[in-house]
């Protein structure tokens, strides 16, 4: 399935079940420093049908806390106000969790490692002024028992996540970071498999530094691990419906975000942008968590996909001249302004105009106060950035280090996205303010994205100019540094300004604590983003990065919930299917490409260790892939399969390389060589070996490899025509590996363009009359098996349905009505 059908937003939501949410959620209130202080009484309950028990669960934890406050077990009330944040489930408890860490004030001077380090930690999150002062012993050095029971265990995690709440000068933080993560790291092979994991997970993804949703997830796990004496019930059942009813709103905010990107029409009227609805979604959504923010996660949305947008125009499109008028008609803030701007920038700068405009009076109706002007100048600082870049790059000219972050940090987008952020919630603090004098709490955020940013990813922008980067800025100034040098310096300046925001939130305190909550929660997202990507978009610039794309495929041929687990895992094969064809076309030699598969057939990690660094990370990711497909056909069916998978793949692989081949002698192929091999290299066999090893298949799985049978071959080669009909542009491919209309014509010299093509569509017809047969009459495969094929070849036909302005006008009415 490597043809590239146009860019188009996909729903990935859309198999589940219909929404049933209130036409808006409740807007966040107040500026005050207190707001957000939930009752049971106040939440969102009514805005669903169903509430999977939330109702109930509040009023369990609420007795709960009400025994453990009459009990007078400060340890107790401590480890459940602990559970309370860790899931998540805070928010509905703040008055008793205030009463309750405000009591805990003594166990900081517990014996007990654990008792003492979580009391500092829930303490100083609180904004309790205590310091680290009495972990060691009266050597300064830490002290543990030899042996790794669970109750060490506790103590070592709970030091860990103490130790990251530096707000500098704390050595002995850094200590406890450094001890606990050493005696951690060594524990865990000894540990039973719940607890190993969790403690991995806790050494890679540090509890402060992460996500508080993504932690959640794995911290309910693990409780569910518990024997059940060891747990509170009441709080994970409480947590699983907030889980639920939390997936139920964001589903619902991203199908109007989705909506909102498609009748835009900026992807399509500027191709080179980028169409990642779904990542500048996540942005918002962990920006901005809890179901009062709904409208403004929508609203932010918006924003943050402009900021991409107009990066990319500046970039890769605009001419300085042009991107100076766009500039100055930014500052006139008048639609006027932009009619001497080109098409696309005049599309660009209404919608900004608009959601902008939109957002102020949204805000005037809230707070009171007409903020356009403060938002108005957000985007002209962040214009005037991208100006300053601009010329750089105009010019020539080389910036000091310095200068570039400092810029750097206007251009994230972090700075005018907070001003919207803090504008909608209310913010004490004068919003000009912001821009002039930007306070840490916007500045570290943004500075942290930054130098995140340029520690690789600026070649995922498939920039074709060079606007340079933090590091690269950096090895200029000291020459005598190498690469890991200058990224050790780096991770350094992060680590700086985290202690600067973990100041500015957890002990001075100058904004409310829904703003200071908010810039945590980016700098968390910044962080983990990095992680959940593979890293082959960055690795390997010039590879598609199409993730909804190929979740359409999968969700249309695997339709129904009980394949929910499977449409995941066989996405993943699909994009690297495509990232290998991308390698084959655009980036090995044939020599590294041989090697290569040699590689995938030994299937042994070692063998890539010869490769380059991006197919080494290209092997690593199929090889474990596909064996964790296997071991998931096994537990399900009870046959291991890995011998059949990793043969598809070789089969692939080969496929590729004789393409490779002909291009590299320039050898023309006859149309009918060109179509056996091309329907190898359409995916579309590798893909359903691994679609039937996991739905189960009566046949043999090496037959479907040796002898293809036509539910596999036909929707092959229907994929390889109609893909040939017109699609190679839309990979960008440099060189030229021909097409099966190409070669016909070329067999064919009297034949017409046309000619070809009505042969070409004669046999998609004649290959869908064969699938029809077997699939309608013959029935050699099971209904799961049959079904694949058949939804799958019906997608082509929607994937490639071209109009003049290369638009998939029925692949965009398809998803919004998956998307409604």
């Amino acid at each position: 399935m490597s043809a590239a059908p146009a860019r188009i937003i996909f729903s990935f939501f859309s198999s589940m079940e219909p929404l049933r949410l209130a036409a808006s959620a409740p807007v966040a209130a107040g500026n005050s420093r207190q707001q957000g202080r939930h009752r049971v009484d106040s939440v969102r309950p009514s805005a669903v049908s169903n509430d999977f028990g939330l109702q109930e669960g509040l009023t369990h934890v609420q007795k709960l806390l009400h025994r453990r406050r009459q009990k007078g077990d400060d340890r107790e009330m401590m480890v459940t106000i602990d559970s309370l944040k860790r899931l998540c489930v805070d928010h509905y408890f703040e008055e008793e969790i205030e009463s309750g860490t405000s009591a805990c004030m003594g166990l900081i001077h517990s014996d007990d490692l654990f008792d003492a380090t979580l009391a500092f930690r829930l303490l100083r999150e609180a904004g309790h002024g205590v310091s680290a002062s009495r972990f060691t012993d009266d050597s300064g050095e830490f002290k543990l028992p030899p042996s790794n029971d669970e109750d060490t265990i506790k103590g070592l995690l709970s030091l860990h996540d103490m130790s990251h709440l530096d707000m500098g000068g704390e050595a002995l933080l850094c200590k406890a970071k450094e001890f606990s993560s050493k005696n951690l790291a060594s524990a865990i092979g000894h540990l039973e498999p719940s607890l190993a994991e969790y403690v991995k997970q806790s050494l890679d993804h540090p509890y402060h530094l992460s996500l508080m949703q993504y932690k959640a997830r794995h911290h309910l796990t693990y409780l569910q691990s518990l024997p059940i004496r060891d747990r509170d019930t009441a709080v994970e059942k409480l947590a699983a419906a907030e889980f639920q009813l939390n997936r139920l709103l964001h589903q619902k905010e991203m199908q109007e975000i989705t909506r909102w990107w498609m009748e835009l029409g900026l992807a399509q009227e500027i191709p080179v942008v980028r169409d990642q609805v779904l990542k500048w979604y996540m942005w918002s959504m962990t920006a901005l968590q809890g179901s009062s923010f709904s409208r403004y996660r929508v609203e932010m949305t918006k924003i943050i996909s402009l900021v991409y947008v107009v990066d990319d125009i500046f970039d890769l499109v605009g001419t300085l001249e042009e991107l100076s008028l766009f500039t100055e008609a930014v500052k006139m803030w008048d639609t006027v302004a932009a009619d001497s701007l080109p098409s696309y920038m005049r599309s660009c700068y209404n919608a900004l105009y608009t959601i902008t405009n939109e957002i102020a009076e949204m805000a005037e109706k809230k707070h009171g106060l007409n903020s356009i002007n403060h938002l108005r100048k957000a985007w002209a600082t962040l214009f005037d950035g991208f100006m300053v870049e601009a010329r750089w790059l105009a010019i020539d000219q080389v910036p000091t280090a310095e200068d570039y972050l400092r810029n750097g940090v206007v251009t994230s987008g972090v700075p005018l996205t907070f001003v919207h952020i803090f504008t909608l919630v209310g913010c004490e603090q004068s919003i000009e303010s912001l821009i002039d004098q930007m306070p840490s709490v916007i500045s570290c955020p943004a500075k942290i994205l930054r130098l995140r940013d340029d520690m690789g990813s600026a070649k995922d922008e498939a920039q074709e100019g060079f606007d340079g980067s933090y590091r690269d800025f950096y090895l200029m100034e000291n020459p005598r540094c190498s690469r890991n040098d200058a990224e050790a310096h780096m991770h350094s300046l992060i680590a700086r300004e985290w202690e600067e925001l973990n100041r500015e939130c957890l002990y001075t305190r100058t904004f409310s604590s829904n703003c200071t909550r908010v810039c945590l929660n980016t700098a968390r997202m910044i962080g983990v983003i990095w992680w959940m990507e593979l890293g082959l978009a960055q690795e390997i610039p010039v590879v598609r990065d199409q993730v909804l794309k190929w979740y359409m495929w999968s969700m249309t041929a695997l339709q129904g919930s009980s394949f929910s687990r499977y449409r995941v895992e066989m996405t993943k094969i699909i994009s690297l299917v495509y990232v290998v064809d991308d390698i084959f076309d655009l980036v090995g030699t044939l020599e590294e490409l041989s090697l290569f598969t040699e590689a995938v057939k030994m299937w042994d990690t070692v063998a890539a260790d010869s490769l380059p660094s991006y197919m080494r990370s290209c092997y690593n990711a199929l090889y474990t892939i596909t064996n964790e497909i296997a071991e998931m056909a096994e537990k399900k069916h009870g046959l291991n399969s890995i011998n059949h998978l990793r043969k598809a793949w070789a089969t692939l692989f080969d496929g590729f390389m004789v393409e490779a081949r002909w291009l590299a002698i320039d050898q023309v192929p006859t149309a009918e060589d060109y179509l056996r091999n091309g329907v190898v290299t359409s995916g579309v066999p590798l893909t359903f070996v691994h679609i039937f090893t996991l739905v189960g298949c009566e046949q043999s799985i090496e037959s479907l490899i040796d002898q293809m049978p036509s539910v596999i071959s036909c929707p092959a080669k229907i994929l390889r025509l109609r893909d040939d009909m017109g699609s190679a542009k839309d990979e960008a491919q440099e060189g030229f590996d021909g097409s099966y209309r190409d070669f016909y014509l070329m067999e064919n010299p009297r034949c017409s363009r046309n000619d070809a093509e009505a042969y070409m569509h004669s046999l998609i017809a004649r290959e869908w009359e064969e699938l029809n047969r077997e699939c309608l009459y013959t029935r050699t495969f099971s209904s799961n098996c049959t079904r694949v094929c058949l939804n799958t070849a019906r997608m082509i036909s929607v994937m490639y349905s071209y109009n003049k302005e290369q638009r998939l006008l029925v692949l965009e009415d398809y998803a919004k009505m998956l998307i409604l």
